[in-house]
């Protein structure tokens, strides 16, 4: 439990702009939902706008060649 106070004390000051109240809730929200992993991975992306996102480096390259040609 303390781990998880340290955490969110780290997290609040990441994003100063909302109160720990409002992290909290956020999180509760999300876990939740219990998303799949790649339901989370989704959600991250759209969330910082990336253009593309995967954990296997081969399909990486290809996405990032479909970029460049």
């Amino acid at each position: 439990m303390v781990d998880a106070v340290m955490d969110l004390n780290i997290l609040t000051q990441a994003v100063g702009e909302l109160d720990e109240d409002k992290v909290l809730e956020m999180l509760n929200d999300f876990v939740g939902s219990n998303p799949t992993e790649e339901e989370a991975q989704k959600e991250a992306c759209e969330h910082v706008g990336a253009d593309a996102f995967t954990t296997n480096a081969a399909e990486g390259v290809k996405i990032c060649q479909g970029w460049v040609m």
